[in-house]
């Protein structure tokens, strides 16, 4: 019986884990041939990558300080031999390590086709993550329901436009989500090492989200510091439900921030002044001066629900004569709104979960908390930056959308096949707007 049981659950996984390549074969392919922009990297992103990698291989003098940069390697050493204070675009070595690595051991290889398909399969794997995990949480003892959950979750976070724009001009967030997801997975299945080691280098890679993930942790320990309250023993990992574990937690997402202050310091002291150029804190918040015209607000920085600018369907259409021109701005509208409207039927989804499923509430309640969070205080970052920030929404994306159509579902007491039969059109007509929607995205992602 034991050995049956295994047997089964390894078939469910691989069946599961064929879809998933299936899926993403496909959905590569598609895209490729026909979306407007491709799934490669845009010119200007992989100008970035390659300023990067030749500060790495040539060994730039910001490397001492562990940094490496987008803008280049000449640019930075003219200030050096001029004594003059370095202000450069700075990011961690640690986002294009294995990209150096490559142009080392393939000096003549195309970085930019290779580099685009890391990227891509870093996507798919955090889009595996997510599914697993709902997996995990959205229990079921059906073999047909157990593949298609998790089956149909990886198909909405894959092909949804925050994801597609991360093929184009991938952000450190990819990095994040991916291990983040995966310390969530180690700590599902009590490999409190491996979550740990994960849940560091998410840090180490973005610190931002690990900062604010630390607000959220530290928040919950002061609530049961002044009051009776025993939040944090129900909102830690379930391996981690221990004063030590608490500590732990708070020192692990507090490294990160702890040691990116201090090294943008020691550079900022040293002979070089080295200096990041990126906008301070007021700016990107949106209430330094009223001059910041990227500030447009709460609305402004929830336009991600639609997944593009519907500044795009106001666009002159040349090539379309009057009438058809008009046409193409309503449809452009309508898809657009249709994506805002799952993504709110998504939300809704989710808190739903955070409600009514308690057990986990550890791992889906953290991350809509630093998501929105930071979005609330951040609305600049978020109504000038429609890509990067909102791939963390991919997550709550899928998983909202998902417990809500299974909720759903459940009322009508459905066979599982016939769940499978009517669900199959739904998620693909979801997809299908989605990629619709991906097809608008601007020239530069």
């Amino acid at each position: 019986m034991i050995s049956q049981t295994l047997k089964s659950g390894l078939l469910i996984r691989s069946l599961r884990f064929f879809f998933y390549v299936l899926i993403a074969a496909f959905y590569w392919a598609f895209m490729r041939s026909h979306a407007p922009l491709g799934i490669a990297w845009r010119p200007f992103h992989a100008q970035r990558v390659f300023n990067a990698v030749n500060h790495m291989v040539n060994g730039s003098p910001l490397l001492t300080y562990g940094f490496t940069s987008w803008n280049g390697l000449n640019e930075s050493v003219e200030k050096i031999s001029a004594s003059q204070p370095v202000e450069v675009y700075l990011v961690s070595p640690l986002h294009h390590f294995i990209q150096s690595l490559f142009v080392v051991v393939y000096p003549t290889g195309n970085l930019t086709k290779i580099g685009s398909f890391a990227d891509y399969i870093m996507i798919c794997a955090a889009a595996i993550c997510a599914a697993e995990i709902i997996a995990k949480v959205i229990k079921t003892q059906d073999n047909i329901l157990s593949i298609l959950w998790p089956v149909s979750a990886f198909a909405l976070f894959l092909s949804s436009p925050w994801s597609y724009r991360m093929m184009l001009a991938p952000w450190q967030e990819v990095s994040w989500l991916l291990l983040y997801l995966l310390s969530v997975i180690f700590f599902l299945y009590n490999r409190l090492l491996f979550g740990i080691i994960a849940l560091l280098m998410a840090g180490l890679f973005q610190w931002h989200w690990s900062f604010f993930l630390l607000m959220f942790y530290f928040s919950c320990l002061m609530l049961d510091f002044f009051g009776p309250h025993e939040i944090s023993s129900k909102l830690l990992p379930p391996c981690m439900r221990s004063n030590q574990g608490a500590i732990s937690i708070i020192a692990i997402t507090a490294f990160s921030p702890f040691y990116s202050i201090i090294q943008a310091l020691i550079a900022a002291t040293s002979d070089f002044k080295i200096k990041h150029s990126g906008s301070n804190i007021l700016f990107r918040i949106g209430i330094d001066n009223i001059s910041n015209i990227h500030h447009g607000g709460l609305l402004g920085a929830i336009q991600f629900i639609g997944g593009n600018r519907f500044s795009l369907c106001l666009q002159s259409w040349p090539e379309l004569s009057d009438v058809n021109s008009k046409i193409a701005r309503f449809n452009c509208f309508t898809t657009i709104t249709g994506m805002a409207v799952l993504s709110l039927l998504a939300l809704a989804g989710y808190v739903w979960l955070c409600i009514r499923e308690k057990e986990a509430r550890w791992l889906s309640l953290p991350l809509l908390w630093v998501f929105f969070t930071f979005l609330l205080i951040f609305q600049q970052s978020f109504a000038a930056h429609l890509q990067g920030y909102s791939f963390i929404f991919c997550f709550i994306y899928a998983f909202g959308l998902l417990y809500l159509l299974r909720r759903s579902v459940s009322l009508l007491k459905m066979p599982s096949a016939l769940v499978a039969l009517c669900c199959t059109p739904i998620i693909i007509g979801v997809a299908i707007n989605a990629i619709r929607v991906s097809y608008f995205t601007g020239i530069n992602g």
